[in-house]
């Protein structure tokens, strides 16, 4: 069932954040995933808590002022910094075990290029509005978390902007609200042109709440242009998908056919 916030679930919860365009308002992603989980053998998302905010109209202009949520998870010192680095990577190194050996990318030949004429398109403006105007990014953050529990557990799903998008929010969640795990899909965070309110230097190292995070690209998809997260942010692992030659390369559905 979807929820609003307005409990606090005792169970880990789903979020999924879309990216650009009318915010799949027939939640393909959820089919598809639902899918492949049973594909894998796994239960499907009939009785799990799911979270999945819809702020397409708002990454289009803001209705009112706001402002930034304030980060309410600390950069931490060096030695409770070096311990949670540790336990970090432990908990990556299993996922590995798991999933295979880590795949960042090289990076396309041009790829930086694509983007920056991709973004210059009206297509991308809901983008160029996040990473440009703070009223409008304080909109977003606003609503996903106002759709969100003050405590428990979470595991976020993110796909394209929807990643940029979580990445600021790690440290905008409430205290008690501990991320189980982040898998990011599509995201163009490799890029310099996503980088938001030096983002970069606040995830230098993995913030305290957040248990795991695993990124997926695809070698044909142009807004990961062939190179995973881990160019920027070096602590999470990267591993590439493969599908066939598609004008829907980049779009949620195909990520998360992926069995993985």
């Amino acid at each position: 069932m979807d929820i609003d916030g307005a409990s606090e679930p005792k169970e880990t919860i789903l979020l999924f954040l879309h990216g650009v365009g009318n915010g799949d308002p027939e939640d393909r992603w959820r089919k598809q995933l639902d899918s492949t989980l049973q594909r894998l053998g796994y239960p499907a998302l009939s009785d799990a808590m799911v979270v999945v905010p819809k702020y397409a109209h708002a990454l289009k202009g803001f209705d009112e002022k706001s402002t930034v949520p304030p980060v309410t998870i600390a950069q931490p010192g060096r030695e409770v910094a070096r311990i949670n680095r540790r336990e970090f990577e432990r908990r990556i190194g299993a996922l590995e075990f798991r999933l295979g050996r880590h795949q960042p990318g090289n990076g396309a030949l041009g790829g930086q290029l694509v983007i920056d004429a991709a973004m210059a398109l009206p297509a991308f403006v809901q983008a160029r509005n996040y990473l440009s105007n703070d009223q409008i990014r304080a909109q977003v953050l606003r609503r996903v978390l106002g759709a969100l529990p003050r405590a428990g557990r979470v595991v976020i799903v993110a796909h394209s902007l929807g990643s940029v998008i979580a990445a600021d929010l790690l440290r905008r969640l409430p205290a008690e609200l501990e991320v189980a795990g982040m898998v990011t899909i599509g995201s163009p965070l490799a890029s310099a042109r996503f980088e938001v309110d030096k983002l970069r230097d606040a995830l230098k190292e993995p913030p305290t709440n957040l248990a795991w995070w695993v990124n997926f690209w695809n070698r044909l998809d142009p807004v990961s242009a062939s190179r995973g997260v881990s160019s920027v942010f070096p602590w999470m692992i990267d591993f590439r998908v493969d599908s066939a030659p598609s004008t829907h390369v980049h779009d949620a559905v195909q990520y998360l056919d992926d069995t993985r």
